[in-house]
């Protein structure tokens, strides 16, 4: 057992670049893409609702950047134009990867987070007028509740939040209520990360059209489950960051309509967004250059693309057949532990797990299990008014991906056993 806070060495090796994406689903295949898994074989990561492992390919795209690269969008010279195409072929495989009408639907952010409030920002200076209303759920991330809250108090907008059911899942009869013809904004969550439920974002889409209202969807916890087809799903904004797909951090996407866009002020003003500057006045770049100010994470959104063009490949209907498996097995063998119980069963969900223990804090049942080289977060996974709704103060949650495997669902179980024995003497 290695001990607590014995730090892990990334090491990269040759087989990065030999790995290739797979013809049918094996998670221990998967794990081989995967630097830290290959290495470290004592580890067990069931943490990735806070960030994914990373790729060893987008690994080594950000480290070739730094050895031979330079800046974007700056100059004619060879490593400046090379840097250029590489970012640019990003933005490129990224509007393939959510099926984005163009590439300058695509802007690079440092994640879901700047994502959401790039939009908040640009979005109520040109559209939000007092009296109108913003709704989001109760399950909100809190980078998906905050920016919303704030515009609705500085335009004097009303602020609604819709509820859940006792199952999990929104309390869409509670929706239609609030949803109103000055409802302007509805921000809604891809997926929970705290229940795993899939939210039925394209009929809340319609719904939210038909009332005149615009819809930003927050697919940070979605985007490692699948390619997305954004105009399929009809939302108007969708954002999401790399860390939470295989990438590095600092890099996300916010994903808007063009009308939108062009019709919004920039959240930030400097280099590199400019036409023209004058002493009076200045004139915006179009779309994306208009949001993307200062010198942007140029290797991390090259590691972002190089996730994105594994994942555009990756069998994910065999993964989610093999992940139904691990979540019967996991809630049977949860349901066989006195006192505690999984928050919500939705029908639709993916592997995000919250544990709640009558007998045990989720911080010591965490510290306790990262003893056996256990990964798992204990918290309100920054969603505190879900937590409030559901009247716990925090959970154990245990989220599982593409490079988890049933054996992996088997030792949590095992440790879990082993950590309810030891913190009962």
């Amino acid at each position: 057992m290695r001990a607590v806070g014995e730090t892990f060495h990334l090491r990269t090796d040759p087989l990065d670049s030999l790995l290739l994406p797979m013809a049918a689903y094996d998670p221990h295949a998967v794990a081989l893409h995967f630097p830290i898994l290959r290495f470290h074989r004592d580890l067990l990561y069931l943490d990735s609702a806070a960030t994914t492992l990373r790729l060893g390919s987008a690994l080594e795209k950000m480290r070739k950047f730094y050895g031979e690269s330079a800046n974007v969008h700056r100059g004619v010279h060879q490593l400046s134009a090379a840097a250029t195409e590489a970012y640019e072929g990003a933005r490129v495989t990224l509007g393939k990867y959510i099926k984005a009408s163009s590439p300058e639907e695509v802007i690079f952010v440092r994640g879901a987070t700047e994502a959401i409030n790039l939009a908040a920002y640009g979005w109520s200076r040109a559209f939000l007028r007092r009296g109108d209303r913003i709704m989001v759920t109760v399950m909100e991330h809190h980078s998906n509740f905050l920016p919303w809250k704030r515009a609705a108090e500085e335009f004097g907008a009303a602020f609604d939040v819709c509820g859940i059911l006792e199952n999990g899942e929104l309390d869409m009869d509670d929706f239609r209520r609030k949803l109103g013809d000055r409802t302007r904004m509805v921000a809604v969550a891809h997926v929970s990360n705290t229940l795993g439920t899939v939210n039925p974002v394209g009929e809340i889409c319609k719904l939210a059209h038909d009332a005149g209202a615009v819809v930003l969807v927050d697919g940070a916890k979605q985007s490692d489950v699948g390619p997305m087809d954004v105009e399929s799903l009809g939302c108007d904004f969708y954002a999401f960051s790399g860390h939470k797909m295989f990438a590095g951090t600092g890099i996300g996407v916010l994903w808007g309509k063009r009308h939108l866009l062009e019709a919004m002020a920039p959240f930030q003003l400097g280099g590199g967004m400019v036409e023209r500057v004058g002493e009076n006045d200045f004139t915006c770049c179009r779309p994306p250059l208009k949001f993307e100010a200062g010198t942007p994470n140029i290797s991390a959104a090259m590691g972002l693309g190089s996730a994105v063009e594994f994942l555009m490949d990756f069998p994910w209907a065999e993964q989610f057949k093999y992940f139904l498996k691990i979540r019967d097995y996991f809630e049977n063998a949860i349901g066989d532990f006195p006192g505690f119980r999984i928050l919500g069963k939705p029908r639709h969900k993916i592997g995000v797990f919250s544990l709640v223990s009558n007998e045990f804090h989720p911080h010591d049942l965490a510290t306790a299990l990262a003893m056996g080289n256990v990964c798992v977060r204990a918290g309100t996974h920054c969603a505190q008014p879900l937590c409030r709704a559901l009247s716990v103060p925090a959970s154990l949650r245990v989220s599982f991906s593409i490079y988890n495997s049933m054996e992996d669902a088997e030792r949590f179980i095992e440790e879990l056993r082993r950590v309810v024995k030891f913190l009962r003497r």
